[in-house]
């Protein structure tokens, strides 16, 4: 019997830590990218959220140096250990969307989903949302 209830409390335990996860605030996630050949040209992937309860909505951008942005926002929900959300975005003239899945692990964001071929997943370092 002392089995079955250790066994039952163990999972809600780990519940309650996943939930922590992501708790309520402002999150800001940057990664730098610089030119082997000039450091003063790098390109710039940032993430922004906003955790309110389940919801989750936020900005998600890649500045290259040259041309071709990619801008958009982000929304979904807290879910598990980490986040799920849309991407909305636009590229080169065009609307896209693409499913994505956040953890934040080590103090940084891990990205991963959409098409490959998009580049959507990476890590991204957690920094100060004045910066």
């Amino acid at each position: 019997m002392i089995l079955i209830t250790a066994c039952r409390e163990k999972p809600m335990e780990q519940q309650q830590e996943n939930a922590k996860e992501f708790p309520e605030a402002n999150y800001c996630f940057r990664k730098i990218r610089f030119h082997p050949a000039d450091s003063s040209r790098q390109d710039v992937l940032r993430m922004s959220l906003t955790v309110i309860g389940d919801s989750v909505v936020g900005s998600y951008n890649w500045l290259p140096f040259e041309k071709d942005a990619r801008r958009g926002i982000l929304r979904g929900i807290r879910k598990d250990s980490g986040l799920q959300l849309t991407y909305f975005f636009m590229q080169e003239g065009g609307y896209d969307t693409a499913d994505l899945s956040v953890i934040l692990r080590d103090g940084k964001a891990v990205i991963e989903g959409g098409e490959p071929s998009l580049g959507l997943s990476a890590v991204l370092e957690q920094v100060s949302c004045l910066e």
